[in-house]
């Protein structure tokens, strides 16, 4: 004979573990659903720093430059001493100004590079020079070339510069712009059709051997 309490007893244990069961499922559905806050928000902010680096140093010799490739000759004539190396030549070629010229034992011709990242160019001048000009160059001691953190590459020039107030621009970049150097390492840049200048971080500096 059946006890009269088992049946209440049975229903009583089945409706503690199928609550069991809902709860746990409960639980897991809230820990997948948003119980937690969206993983953004518990990353690490980042910053950004933007820092000073120093831009690469190139030496160039005399003799590096006089040995380059030789893009082209051409006729021309010198007419001073070069404003950028010592023992070298400014020269022309038509209205174009070819500024250093070498003299070079194995060629008739002066070997000109007018900046630090060009081919030669083959000089033939009427009377041939073939010793060294004696004149300090008026550029000694300055950076030949720069090239700007916006890719512009910059010359020393060697012919008229702008200036804006008391501040010359010196060198000649192949976008029209023009560029001072500062006494923090930096560069002045001045657009081709701006008033005024603007800093600028530099890349790569070109010095000539003295």
């Amino acid at each position: 004979m059946r006890s009269p309490h088992r049946r209440p007893l049975i229903g009583l244990f089945t409706l503690l573990i199928l609550g069991t069961l809902l709860g746990a499922l409960f639980s897991s559905a809230w820990a997948d659903t948003g119980a937690h806050a969206p993983a953004s928000e518990h990353r690490p902010l980042t910053t950004t720093v933007v820092t000073d680096l120093k831009p690469a140093q190139v030496i160039l010799s005399a003799t590096e430059l006089s040995s380059r490739p030789i893009a082209r000759r051409a006729d021309g004539a010198c007419f001073a001493a070069s404003a950028v190396a010592a023992g070298a030549y400014r020269c022309t070629e038509g209205l174009t100004i070819l500024d250093p010229c070498f003299v070079v034992a194995w060629d008739t011709s002066l070997h000109c590079v007018i900046a630090p990242w060009s081919a030669a160019v083959a000089l033939r001048t009427n009377p041939a020079l073939d010793g060294a000009a004696t004149t300090p160059p008026s550029g000694a001691g300055a950076p030949w070339g720069v090239r700007l953190v916006s890719g512009a590459q910059c010359v020393l020039a060697i012919a008229a510069v702008p200036a804006v107030g008391d501040e010359g621009f010196p060198y000649a970049c192949d976008d029209g712009g023009f560029m001072a150097l500062t006494d923090e390492g930096r560069a002045d840049y001045l657009g081709p059709h701006s008033a005024g200048s603007r800093p600028v971080g530099i890349d790569i500096v070109w010095t000539l051997l003295a």
